[in-house]
């Protein structure tokens, strides 16, 4: 195998060579064995080194993996991937109970398309993605694409939209030019059927791209997807924590490698610590937004629906293990747990510098508040039946809880009177986190999911801006939502009130327990 991947490297590199010093035709005569023995036998003393490393190392026996220069993770599993053509993705997703793995055990689940994690969308902003959802399933269900800033009207991010079984539905999400590039999700969002949906696989990865990847230290970059996704079969909340659905994977690296990881914690509630021990994490995305500088922290908390992006930097060896620390959420603390693997090994590449800049964006701490509003999170009930309150309330599809001004920015405090933390997520606009339990925090972008602390509060601002309509904020503990702690807001535009519909026929609005309720058709 090792003699395997000596003629493999120089097969490769003679080809190269081959190409960058032909010989003239009229010149071939003048050819003798003395001009092409020397090569060789430089590139053997060459070659050699890098044999013995790799024995050294346990790699040699795996020879196919380093081979031609090429991707050598055959173990390694990622979502499919499909890209827009000519500025249209055209998809469709039929959700149906399909048997799947997830993980190590073999279920009936409700997915898209026959797989746990659906494809991830590779666009660009100004394109359109035209999704063709069918719902096979017994329940109702909808679409969202999760932190995009476009429309929430008709049938564009409309999460007031309820597909009924044995319906269907075209979807159209016209992306801006300028929007934000970086990591975002699809997944359900029909009130009541939410959590359970996205925890049997009904979800996949958005990349959107931009002037980012075009940057110093960024272009060119081999990127990494870890979809991350929990499971607890028999809900007892001994989770077992998924990479790509796979269990405890590896991801080998080569020496001296700068790696785009884009990772997105895409469970339906659970946290995420990250750390990776003996590394720092180099963070250039929280969410969908790239930021202005690199942050470089040793671990960072990942609340459901969180996506980050890190600069994974090789050296010339090394095995590294990927964990979720101790985490305490309030009513429940994580365990600490080892997930996956990342081994450096195979052909060293040239060592690339982070980038010392990203993308600007504008600082709200220096921006004047329009207005400023206050959202409490609470819980009531008993311990065997918690209701999960925003202000005192549960959600009501037809009430809108937040009028708001297109145009203006605001000021909002995010108090928790609760013993749980909560995720809070808005629809639409990105916001700017500022402050955290008093304390000043400096995220060096926006986010459109932020945990706010048990018995904690998080300041947040950010302007509205684009898009009139209807949409929802709300914990992003799936549960939490489906079961009331969600609301809708509207903007408007100034001078308007508000509207009275969404973008399509309204039916008359039903109580929450009917499942048939929701609006639209």
């Amino acid at each position: 195998m090792c003699t395997k991947l000596i003629f493999d490297v120089y097969g490769t590199i003679k080809t190269m060579r081959e190409k960058t010093h032909k010989t003239p035709k009229n010149s071939q005569k003048h050819v003798k064995n003395k001009s092409s023995v020397v090569p060789k036998l430089i590139l053997i003393i060459i070659l050699l080194p890098i044999v013995i490393f790799q024995f050294a190392i346990g790699v040699c026996p795996s020879v196919l993996l380093v081979s031609n220069f090429v991707d050598f993770n055959p173990k390694w599993i990622e979502p499919n991937v499909v890209k827009s053509k000519d500025g249209v993705l055209d998809v469709t997703l039929d959700a149906k109970k399909s048997q799947v793995n997830i993980g190590a055990t073999s279920t009936m689940s409700n997915v898209y398309n026959g797989k746990y994690i659906g494809d991830t969308w590779d666009i660009k902003g100004g394109d359109t993605i035209k999704v063709h959802l069918k719902n096979d399933t017994t329940e109702p269900t909808n679409l969202h694409f999760h932190g995009s800033h476009v429309s929430p009207k008709g049938n564009s991010d409309n999460v007031l939209l309820s597909i009924k079984p044995g319906e269907s539905f075209d979807y159209q999400y016209d992306i801006p030019k300028d929007h934000p590039p970086g990591l975002y999700w699809y997944h359900p969002h029909r009130h009541e059927f939410t959590d359970d949906q996205v925890a049997g696989g009904m979800l996949g990865a958005i990349k959107v791209r931009g002037d980012v990847d075009n940057l110093p230290g960024i272009k060119g970059l081999s990127e990494k997807q870890l979809v991350l996704t929990t499971q607890d079969p028999a809900n007892s909340n001994a989770i077992n924590r998924l990479v790509n659905n796979q269990v405890n994977p590896t991801l080998y690296v080569r020496p001296f490698e700068t790696t785009r990881l884009e990772i997105f914690n895409a469970s339906s509630d659970d946290f995420y610590n990250l750390q990776i021990p003996g590394k720092k994490l180099n963070i250039i995305s929280r969410d969908g937004n790239i930021m202005s500088e690199i942050q470089t922290v040793d671990s960072e908390v990942m609340a459901p629906g969180q996506r980050i992006q890190v600069l994974f930097q090789a050296g010339m060896s090394g095995e590294f293990t990927v964990k979720s620390l101790v985490y305490n959420a309030g009513g429940f603390t994580y365990p600490e747990a080892d997930f996956m693997k990342i081994k450096v090994a195979g052909l060293p590449v040239l060592p690339r510098a982070l980038p010392t800049k990203l993308l600007p964006h504008q600082d709200f701490r220096d921006a004047k508040v329009d207005n400023t509003r206050t959202l409490t999170f609470s819980e009531g009930g008993t311990p065997a039946n918690t209701t999960f309150l925003l202000d005192g309330k549960q959600f009501d599809p037809n009430v809108v809880n937040q009028l708001i001004t297109l145009g203006t920015t605001e000021e909002w405090h995010l108090v928790n009177n609760s013993d749980d933390t909560h995720p809070f997520h808005i629809h639409v606009n990105p916001f700017q986190v500022i402050s955290v339990n008093g304390k000043p925090v400096d995220n060096y972008g926006y986010s459109d999911t932020f945990p706010v602390p048990a018995m904690g509060s998080v300041v947040i601002r950010t302007k509205y801006t684009d898009f009139d309509g209807k949409f929802v904020l709300h914990c992003h503990i799936l549960f939490h939502e489906d079961h009331g702690m969600m609301q809708v807001v509207e903007v408007v535009r100034p001078g308007n009130t508000q509207s009275k519909d969404n973008g399509l026929p309204l039916r008359e609005g039903m109580p929450m327990t009917d499942h048939s309720h929701m609006l639209m058709n």
